[in-house]
């Protein structure tokens, strides 16, 4: 979504059709520690909570949003103190492998599923570039990322799987490509699918009824 914090209320309505359809289905909602403090963040996750909407919300906290520390945007450290607030659990924990972010968020899927409660989950994270191209990320110092990089949950997992499962080079990089390809199919799908027709932008918003007399 484009809009800053403008998704969350978003998700919150796509949860709701699937309270409302019971088709049992749980809507993931990422955003990074820059949209918590937008208003719509905070409309979004209030209805959430006064719904019981399967919903997940996902901060990844970088700790610098588009290049602020988050210490001077934030008054508080703990994101998932709000959580209370919202009438949701709250899960704040720092990644250390792939294998405990599907653990962690499975959990609160699982929740959504079967008892409709929300969760605010904050995954602390780090960036390691600037937040675009044009970002030369100057407001950290040298040390600093190289103190995360030492730690960085998927070096720190391709360490594991090379020196004690006992994958190979080889077949890493060969991952690598089979996940690269399929990315690259996905960006040629979209390109080279039509475009859709200019009527459906007014699907599921009017209704259109037959008149009476």
């Amino acid at each position: 979504y484009a809009i800053i914090g403008n998704h969350v209320p978003v998700a919150a309505g796509h949860a709701f059709a699937s309270k409302y359809t019971g088709d049992g289905k749980v809507t993931l909602c990422f955003l990074g520690d820059g949209a918590v403090g937008i208003g719509p963040t905070h409309e979004g996750m209030t209805l959430a909570g006064l719904w019981d909407l399967p919903v997940v919300f996902i901060v990844e906290n970088n700790r610098y949003s588009m290049g602020t520390p988050l210490e001077r945007t934030l008054p508080v450290e703990d994101i998932t103190s709000r959580a209370p607030g919202y009438g949701m659990v709250g899960d704040r924990f720092t990644v250390s492998d792939p294998f405990q972010v599907r653990e962690r968020i499975g959990a609160a899927v699982k929740r959504a599923r079967e008892e409709s409660q929300p969760t605010l989950i904050e995954v602390l994270t780090y960036r390691f570039r600037g937040h675009s191209m044009s970002d030369p990320a100057k407001y950290r110092g040298k040390g600093e990322l190289e103190a995360f990089r030492a730690r960085d949950p998927m070096e720190m997992t391709r360490r594991a799987l090379l020196e004690v499962h006992g994958v190979s080079e080889a077949e890493l990089d060969a991952l690598d490509e089979q996940v690269i390809a399929e990315m690259d199919g996905a960006e040629q799908f979209a390109d080279e699918s039509p475009l859709p027709d200019p009527e459906h932008r007014f699907r599921n918003i009017i209704i259109e009824t037959e008149e009476t007399t």
